[in-house]
C-alpha cells in the first residue's frame, strides 16, 4: 500500500509526508516533528557504546522503559522528535502492540551502534528531554526513513534550504494549480499552515493568500481524492476573536486585521467543503522546544488567549493527523 500521510503548507512552503506500507508503520508517522521544528542542538554529549536491554524492573539503571523512553544512569530521559504508541496505558490491543513493537526496535537501534543523548531541559513528568543522536544521524530521521518514510517539501525556495536527509527538496508555488497537483500526487491528508511576510503595509493593505492558496488546494484535493486536512489559522480568526481580552482584541485588530479577515474567509471555505477537517488555531506562537505541556480546547467557552511553542503546534497536527481526532473540529491550543 502506497500513501502520503501528511502534506503542508508551511510559511508559503507545502511540505509533503510521503510513507510507504502504512498500516505496519503508524507508530512512526510522527517522529517527524523533529525535522520540521527542532532546533538544532549542540552535539557535545559523550558517545555510548552498549547493549541496552527492555527494562525488566523499576531498579534497572540502563533499559529502555518503551519507544520513546530510556533509562540512562538511572536518569529518565524523554526522546525528542519520536513519540511511539502508549505502552503503559494504551487505548486498545493494537496499539499495545505497536507500543512493544516501538520499544523493542528501540532497544534494537541503542544494541547495534554508537549513541548519544543531547539533553535539551526536562518535561511536565520530570523526565529529562534530548535528541538522540545514532552514528547514521538524529535518531527520529534515521528511523523514519528506515520505516520508508519519506518527506518532500514543497515551497518556492525549497531547493536553496539545507534539509535533513530524507526530506526531498520539491520546488512550486502554493498559489499555482499545476504546481499543487502535482504535490498532492499520493497524498492521504494534508496540513495546511500558511503565513504572510511582516510588511508595514499589511496593516491596511487587503490579504487574500490565504483565501487564495485555499481556493486552490480544496479543488485540487477532491481531484486527488484527499479528505483529511488540517489547517492551522490562530486564535483570531473567526469567532475566536470574541474569545481574545480587549487589548488584545484591539491590538490584532489594527495589526493583523486584514491578515485574519482572510484567515477567517479561508476558514469558511473549508467549513463549506466535503473534506474531513481539523481548524487548529493556536495563540500566540513562541521558539519553544517540545514540551507537550499544552491544551487543546474544543470547547468555545474554556477559548482564551495564551502561548504554545511551534514544536508543540507542530506535535498536535501530528497527532491529530495520526490518531484520527477532531474530525469536523476547531481547536484553540495554547
Amino acid at each position: 500500500m502506497v500513501g502520503v500521510a501528511l502534506a503542508g503548507i508551511l510559511m508559503g512552503a507545502v511540505v509533503i509526508y510521503a510513507m510507504r506500507n502504512q498500516e505496519a508503520l503508524v507508530e512512526r508517522f510522527d517522529q517527524i516533528v523533529g525535522t520540521l521544528v527542532e532546533a538544532s542542538l549542540p552535539d557535545d554529549a559523550e558517545r555510548v557504546q552498549m547493549s541496552i536491554p527492555v527494562c525488566g524492573s523499576r531498579h534497572q539503571t540502563n533499559c529502555v522503559v518503551d519507544g520513546d523512553t530510556i533509562r540512562l544512569d538511572g536518569e529518565r530521559i524523554r526522546l525528542l522528535a519520536i513519540d511511539a504508541p502508549e505502552l503503559f496505558s494504551p487505548q486498545c490491543a493494537a496499539e499495545y502492540q505497536l507500543a512493544i513493537h516501538a520499544r523493542d526496535r528501540l532497544a534494537d537501534v541503542l544494541s547495534a551502534e554508537p549513541w548519544r543523548v543531547v539533553r535539551d531541559g526536562t518535561d511536565r513528568y520530570g523526565r529529562t528531554l534530548a535528541k538522540l543522536r545514532l552514528e547514521r544521524g538524529w535518531a527520529g530521521t534515521v528511523l523514519a526513513a528506515e520505516a520508508g518514510l519519506r518527506v518532500r517539501a514543497f515551497g518556492r525556495s525549497a531547493e536553496d534550504v539545507a534539509f535533513e536527509d530524507g526530506i526531498e527538496p520539491f520546488k512550486g508555488d502554493a498559489l499555482s494549480t499545476e504546481d499543487v497537483a502535482r504535490a498532492l500526487d499520493d497524498v492521504t491528508a494534508v496540513v495546511q499552515t500558511l503565513g504572510v511576510r511582516e510588511r508595514p503595509a499589511m496593516i491596511w493593505e487587503e490579504e487574500t493568500l490565504f483565501s487564495a492558496a485555499t481556493a486552490i488546494l480544496l479543488p485540487a484535493m477532491d481531484a486527488a481524492g484527499v479528505r483529511r486536512l488540517i489547517t492551522v489559522t490562530g486564535i483570531g480568526a473567526g469567532e475566536g476573536l470574541n474569545h481574545m481580552s480587549l487589548p488584545a482584541r484591539m491590538a490584532q485588530q489594527a495589526l493583523l486585521g486584514r491578515v485574519y479577515d482572510d484567515k477567517t474567509r479561508q476558514e469558511e471555505m473549508i467549513k463549506a467543503s466535503g473534506l474531513d477537517w481539523t481548524l487548529a488555531r493556536p495563540g500566540l506562537l513562541t521558539g519553544g522546544s517540545l514540551t507537550g505541556r499544552y491544551k487543546a480546547l474544543t470547547d468555545p467557552a474554556s477559548w482564551h488567549m495564551g502561548m504554545i511553542s511551534r514544536a508543540d503546534v507542530a506535535h498536535f497536527i501530528l497527532r491529530a493527523g495520526q490518531g484520527g481526532t477532531y474530525h469536523r473540529q476547531t481547536v484553540v491550543l495554547i
